[in-house]
């Protein structure tokens, strides 16, 4: 990112009410997604969650009214949501690196604007289990692909992707796999900030 355009996007967020140490950061990135915007949302502030977290949502410069939608649900939401906004459009990933230098939380976990949570239960359990054992980095969970049709979302719930993959590439050492995306996909997982700090830093 240069410094032109780290300059020109701002931040719509409730400074004095919002999560001020965030054990979670959710990050959402969001370009043309208005369609699916409001569902991805829900899907996140209706987690039922005992543990402090965040949503940013980095708008990057739709045509469709994804900002507006954004700009409603942190107006409901303003303890839990910060919209970053403004500026060129930037691009999947630098978009991505912008949510992700924002975020305060210990954990990240990724939900794209076009992506969905099924289950409220998603951010609590995956939480407790890096909290509860330090030597995991990541976490993460079976998904299934939704369809839009005329009468609605269409889910097959008996075809998850993770029914068709070995145990073996689903636990474990996950780093060789990272990239695969019928085994990991980025809304399923939680990892720990340190690790993509690291990353960061490193030549990868």
């Amino acid at each position: 990112m240069t410094r032109a355009s780290i300059a020109t996007w701002r931040e719509t967020s409730s400074g004095q009410i919002v999560h001020v140490t965030p054990l979670i950061s959710v990050l959402m990135i969001v370009y043309n997604h208005a369609e699916y915007l409001s569902e991805a949302i829900e899907g996140i502030v209706r987690q039922k969650c005992g543990l402090p977290f965040e949503l940013i949502i980095g708008e990057d410069g739709s045509s469709d009214g994804s900002l507006s939608i954004a700009l409603e649900y942190q107006t409901k939401f303003p303890q839990l949501i910060r919209v970053l906004h403004g500026g060129p459009n930037l691009g999947m990933n630098r978009n991505s690196r912008r949510v992700r230098a924002a975020a305060r939380g210990e954990f990240l976990a990724w939900c794209e604007g076009d992506d969905y949570w099924c289950d409220p239960g998603k951010l609590e359990e995956q939480a407790s289990i890096l909290l509860a054992q330090p030597q995991v980095g990541a976490v993460h969970t079976d998904w299934v692909r939704s369809r839009l049709r005329e009468d609605g979302w269409k889910v097959n719930w008996s075809a998850t992707v993770h029914r068709r993959v070995p145990l073996a590439l689903l636990q474990g050492m996950l780093l060789a796999n990272f990239h695969n995306p019928v085994i990991l996909r980025t809304c399923t997982l939680m990892f720990r900030k340190e690790i993509a700090d690291q990353i960061d830093a490193s030549f990868f």
